[in-house]
């Protein structure tokens, strides 16, 4: 997934005049998410989107995210596969869930909204 995923930044250029974006506004982070230090970049301060794959993750995992998203702004979007973030925290809405089928099979893909 990584590597798709810089293969997009690099990429990106050529689809700039197709998207919304501009891809300074595009940020990828290839290391532990959780011990990750976000205060060294002000990530959330206008992030409207995050994606996480998140099919193998704990339950204690989740609620690590959740702690760590609590800086996410108002407005904001999440999108989730198999878990769902309004279970961990409150703050987050789910808006609406959709099954799609992956590589690996059936999934619930997971639009969560950020009112708080």
């Amino acid at each position: 997934m990584h590597i798709l995923a810089e293969s997009l930044s690099t990429n990106i250029d050529n689809f700039q005049n197709d998207l919304l974006c501009k891809k300074e506004n595009i940020f990828f982070i290839n290391n532990d998410f959780i011990k990750y230090d976000f205060s060294t970049h002000d990530i959330f301060k206008n992030t409207s989107l995050i994606f996480i794959n998140c099919k193998t993750f704990t339950k204690n995992l989740m609620m690590d995210i959740a702690k760590k998203y609590t800086n996410v702004n108002k407005g904001a979007y999440l999108i989730t596969s198999f878990q769902n973030m309004e279970e961990y925290d409150n703050k987050w809405k789910n808006i609406e869930v959709l099954r799609r089928v992956m590589s690996w099979g059936p999934a619930s893909i997971y639009i969560n909204f950020k009112y708080e």
